[in-house]
């Protein structure tokens, strides 16, 4: 073989594991980045956003573990939120957290379904509206808003009129507020083109 054609080979092949060894170095393992989602620095989290799709195996591992642990999880749903890619193949693991025990898994996971979801997934957000934690109701009228279409708007109005069991001015302040945002997204298109 001649000694300009070792070279090339020789080049090639440590080009190929190089290459190799920078792939398996960027994908994650699941015990960093768990460690990542345990750790209480803001770097480890914009660590987990920026590996980006490449993690979302490992979060999906994570989302249906039925032992999962609930802040790893509600950690997880936080930076799916945060990632800037498709990520609508969370849609069914976040609305199966909707009904989490762990008030963060269904804060976040409701906050996911605002950036991710479809009209598809608003019947069990509505629900949500009926939450015992404050927060959740807060949080589910901002989704409705979001994603919600004209069933949305009647759910939101019914849950103000039998809202008296509420006494909170500002988190009736907040509902009315998301349904009239709701109401003028809605209206948008039909202003655009007024035969819709």
């Amino acid at each position: 073989m001649q000694p300009r054609l070792r070279l090339v080979l020789l080049a090639c092949f440590v080009a190929f594991a190089l290459d190799g060894g920078a792939v398996s170095a960027q994908l994650p393992t699941k015990q960093k980045v768990i460690d990542l989602l345990r750790g209480n620095d803001f770097d480890g989290y914009q660590e987990l956003v920026n590996m980006g799709a490449k993690a979302f195996p490992i979060y999906e591992e994570i989302l249906t573990d039925p032992n999962a642990d609930d802040g790893d999880v509600g950690r997880v749903l936080l930076v799916i939120g945060n990632v800037k890619t498709d990520r609508r193949r969370f849609i069914k693991r976040a609305v199966s957290r909707l009904t989490d025990r762990d008030f963060g898994v269904r804060l976040n996971a409701v906050l996911l379904l605002k950036d991710i979801g479809s009209p598809a997934e608003t019947s069990p957000v509505v629900a949500l509206l009926s939450d015992k934690r404050v927060e959740i109701i807060y949080a589910a009228a901002k989704t409705l808003a979001a994603i919600g279409g004209p069933n949305e708007v009647v759910a939101m109005e019914v849950w103000l009129r039998g809202a008296s069991d509420r006494d909170d001015p500002k988190l009736l302040r907040h509902v009315r507020k998301c349904r009239d945002a709701l109401k003028k997204r809605l209206e948008e298109p039909r202003a655009k083109d007024p035969s819709k």
